[in-house]
């Protein structure tokens, strides 16, 4: 259906990026524009170059609850978060989710399969009533295979994602639990717009699936630090008090 240029599929609206791009300058929300500059390669094209990748890119609405794409599902582009949040989950084997990560505004996602063509390791579902800047790969494939130099960047980016990976194994192996529980809560912390404190909006179970630790574990550590005045609990929210002590413990040494 199309609403006034916006396009309506499935309960996924979409719609050209200038339009966005109009409406975000009314609403002083994250422009497609100020995405890009954000990205870990993308940031290095010319102002023209990134005008006319994004003529070929798109805004979509998602509901909260809207599955973006499914876990083994083949790549077709790159999605960049404009408003909302964006989840991913892994299914195991004995038919359980994990939740793994939760991507939030600014931030991109999909750009490992976006590379190799190959399917998405994890099902991305919206966490929020959400905006996603989307890049279909061909586009995206053509403007690196124009800009060659664009590869360094990209190698380096990829490797900075496997370093991340196996100080996350070392961590895993000998991290006290609770630098990783305060590590985890300091990356997810984010402007709500409810209040002046950052919160974490998430459950005491999904933290506890995000770190591999039992719910009573993650509880525990919590109430600790309630009581200790560094944070506050709600239903789905944790509300930071004491930023600095937080970040503290998240950088303490064993």
């Amino acid at each position: 259906m199309d609403r006034g240029g916006v396009v309506q599929d499935k309960g996924i609206f979409v719609m050209p990026f200038d339009q966005h791009a109009s409406e975000s300058r009314l609403m002083g929300a994250l422009t497609p524009l100020q995405l890009l500059s954000l990205h870990p390669y993308l940031s290095v094209l010319t102002p023209c170059e990134a005008a006319t990748l994004l003529t070929r890119a798109v805004v979509k609405r998602f509901p909260a609850g809207r599955v973006v794409f499914q876990q083994e599902e083949r790549c077709d582009g790159l999605y960049g978060v404009l408003t909302g949040r964006v989840a991913f989950n892994i299914a195991t084997h004995d038919g359980k989710t994990l939740l793994i990560n939760i991507a939030k505004r600014g931030e991109t996602f999909g750009d490992i399969s976006l590379l190799d063509g190959k399917g998405h390791l994890t099902t991305a579902l919206a966490r929020d009533a959400s905006e996603l800047l989307f890049i279909p790969r061909r586009e995206f494939m053509a403007i690196v295979s124009r800009r060659p130099d664009m590869m360094l960047q990209i190698m380096e980016h990829l490797c900075g994602r496997l370093r991340g990976f196996a100080s996350d194994i070392a961590d895993l192996a000998y991290m006290d639990t609770s630098r990783r529980l305060a590590r985890q809560l300091v990356a997810l912390s984010t402007d709500d717009g409810e209040g002046p404190e950052p919160s974490v909006l998430v459950s005491q179970a999904e933290l506890a699936s995000m770190l591999g630790l039992s719910r009573e574990h993650v509880s525990r550590k919590l109430i600790a630090w309630s009581d200790q005045g560094i944070l506050e609990q709600k239903r789905g929210r944790i509300i930071v008090r004491n930023a600095e002590a937080l970040e503290q413990i998240a950088a303490a040494r064993d």
